[in-house]
């Protein structure tokens, strides 16, 4: 990740590690998205065909009296839609193993409008391969759930922005994103991947990943978990579900540690999988509440590394 130096930014860095958690004043937190304006301008102006799911009738993706517009997406096949779930009757999006490979050429967008219905989506298996020039968003301004327990969830591309940490980052997708927006993901199994940067609690959202079971959520990196008000976490439940950052291992936090963190439940088979991090590198954010368990802190010896090539594994010791 190419970063430019700037005096507002303001680094923390643990003395031993390379790689370090960065710690940003609020103020080096300029967010403008000016791609994702244009998408939203491109949307209302109507250039862009939205796979609109309203749920009215049931819960089966390929029943069009689901979708609004007068062209509900095909299953299987490439549309040149983006996907919007908005729960508006009642029922949340189910996608199966029967509905093979779908493809949506534009973002995906779970929760509707701040005065609009929530959204939810279901995924026990099949393919569902999002390629986007903007970012998606679970929890876009209320709120937004998706649950994966079995196929294939993968998120590619995204939108670009500089001025963010005045890094050059690629954002694939956002969970919670404006003080109203509250996303949650649950994986249970099955695998969620997301190409590049993934954000937690934009602009004072809140949101919580969790990874259970048998699930794999599998990130290019890196990371953005912001402070201030509000829960922002990663959980790693019951069962030997594992988080993967499989590019760019860095974990990037705003604020003072009062919110966002790694949270093990106690008894998680699971692991945190980062690129190029050392034990050393865990440890650090261990000590600074960023990895805990139960919610609580905790020290470092409550814990086992493991090097499996290029990345290192954190997981609770036996």
């Amino acid at each position: 990740m190419k970063r430019k130096h700037s005096p507002k930014t303001e680094w923390l860095r643990i003395s031993d590690r390379q790689t370090s958690v960065l710690a940003f004043d609020r103020s080096a937190l300029v967010l403008h998205f000016g791609l994702l304006i244009a998408a939203t301008l491109t949307l209302s102006c109507g250039f862009l065909r939205a796979a609109d799911w309203n749920g009215r009738v049931d819960s089966h993706f390929e029943n069009g009296r689901n979708w609004g517009g007068s062209q509900p997406p095909r299953a299987g096949e490439e549309n040149q839609s983006l996907l919007w779930v908005a729960n508006g009757g009642g029922h949340p999006l189910n996608y199966t193993q029967e509905e093979g490979t779908t493809v949506f050429s534009e973002q995906l967008i779970i929760g509707g409008s701040a005065k609009g219905p929530t959204g939810e989506m279901r995924m026990s298996g099949g393919t569902i391969i999002v390629k986007q020039t903007f970012t998606s968003f679970i929890g876009q301004v209320n709120g937004g759930k998706l649950v994966v327990e079995g196929g294939t969830l993968s998120l590619l591309g995204g939108g670009e922005d500089t001025d963010i940490m005045n890094c050059d980052v690629c954002w694939t997708l956002v969970l919670g994103n404006e003080k109203t927006g509250n996303g949650v993901i649950e994986v249970n199994g099955g695998t969620v991947n997301v190409e590049n940067g993934f954000q937690i609690g934009r602009r004072g959202g809140t949101g919580i990943l969790e990874v259970s079971g048998t699930g794999r959520f599998i990130c290019g990196g890196p990371v953005l978990i912001p402070g201030g008000s509000g829960i922002k976490c990663i959980v790693l439940g019951e069962g030997h579900g594992g988080y993967e950052q499989d590019k760019n291992g860095e974990i990037l936090f705003l604020g003072d540690g009062s919110q966002g963190w790694f949270n093990f439940k106690p008894g998680s088979g699971g692991k945190i999988s980062l690129s190029n991090q050392q034990k050393s590198y865990f440890d650090g954010l261990v000590a600074e509440g960023r990895i805990r368990i139960d919610n609580q802190r905790t020290t470092s010896s409550r814990f086992i590394f493991t090097q499996n090539g290029n990345q290192g594994e954190y997981q609770l010791a036996p």
